[in-house]
């Protein structure tokens, strides 16, 4: 690939510690693919979403 390519990407989260075992988690997450040959799976893609995650340490 001899273009410059670009990727922006947006991401906001936190976490909170419900016990000192036990954590959970939620992200948005905003990514666009932009000078991406015509050609390429990735030219014109984006990402959008939420998450949702929860950890226990044993």
């Amino acid at each position: 690939m001899t273009n410059d390519i670009n990727v922006k990407r947006t991401q906001v989260g936190g976490g909170w510690f419900i016990t000192p075992l036990l954590l959970t988690k939620v992200e948005w997450v905003n990514q666009k693919y932009h000078d991406f040959p015509t050609s390429d799976i990735r030219n014109g893609g984006r990402f959008k979403g939420f998450l949702a995650e929860g950890v226990i340490a044993f």
